[in-house]
């Protein structure tokens, strides 16, 4: 299931892509860094003789590079990002938690105040209201793959999963120079559903722990606020 729809989410880019290939020498290089704040409440490992939580993954930072081009005419700029998400926790008694999302986005953005404007700012030209020139609405399929561990005293646990996902959120471009932009955005991403293999097995393996449970698939929500910094590429 999971590889018939990251073949179809990776035909689909690719598509996009071949499309705006007129467009690339107007593209910007972008990366970014973000603080995302994340909630899964069935990976949650629950002590039910005092019910304490353990909640995962936690907080977590990522860091991302796209390649962002806009259609002529219209201000609907798209920005396929390949991005790492990195997530640390710990468990009493069980040990160190960790998670790395390696994922891809397909980033696509509307300049909702200025929608008929020219693609050539903020960054390019600083005439026009930076609201109206720099506000976006984002949305935000993605393709996740997740390698998760576990090391416990005795034993370590791996896990790969392939997880989709959808994000919305809002930033500001603001045109430093004819060649920077930087960008303040946040939004939220929700996976349906997210697995980390080994949870619930870690827990079974280790009986000594006393009666808590978890489980390896949960919905995932991620709310995250960051910065991008934009290169312009043309000639």
């Amino acid at each position: 299931m999971y590889l018939h729809k990251s073949s179809l989410l990776k035909s689909i880019s690719a598509g996009i892509l071949l499309l705006g290939f007129p467009y690339l020498l107007e593209a910007q290089l972008g990366i970014n860094g973000a603080y995302r704040f994340s909630s899964a409440p069935e990976w949650n490992i629950v002590d039910l003789s005092n019910n304490r939580v353990t909640e995962l993954p936690g907080a977590g930072w990522s860091a991302g590079i796209e390649y962002a081009y806009s259609l002529r005419n219209t201000r609907l700029e798209f920005a396929p990002e390949l991005n790492l998400t990195r997530y640390q926790a710990e468990e009493l008694d069980l040990g160190p938690l960790d998670a790395d999302l390696f994922s891809f986005f397909l980033n696509i953005r509307a300049y909702v105040l200025d929608f008929k404007g020219d693609c050539d700012c903020p960054t390019f030209s600083k005439k026009g209201n930076t609201l109206a020139k720099g506000f976006y609405i984002e949305f935000s399929p993605g393709y996740t793959y997740a390698l998760t561990y576990i090391k416990t005293p005795t034993i370590g646990y791996r896990g790969r999963s392939a997880n989709l996902s959808a994000a919305a959120s809002v930033g500001l471009d603001f045109g430093i120079s004819r060649s920077i932009t930087l960008t303040p955005f946040g939004g939220f991403r929700y996976y349906p559903e997210a697995t980390w293999y080994g949870l619930e097995q870690a827990l079974l393996d280790n009986p000594d722990l006393g009666n808590r449970q978890t489980a390896d698939n949960s919905p995932l929500s991620q709310f995250y606020t960051g910065l991008r910094l934009g290169l312009n590429l043309r000639r």
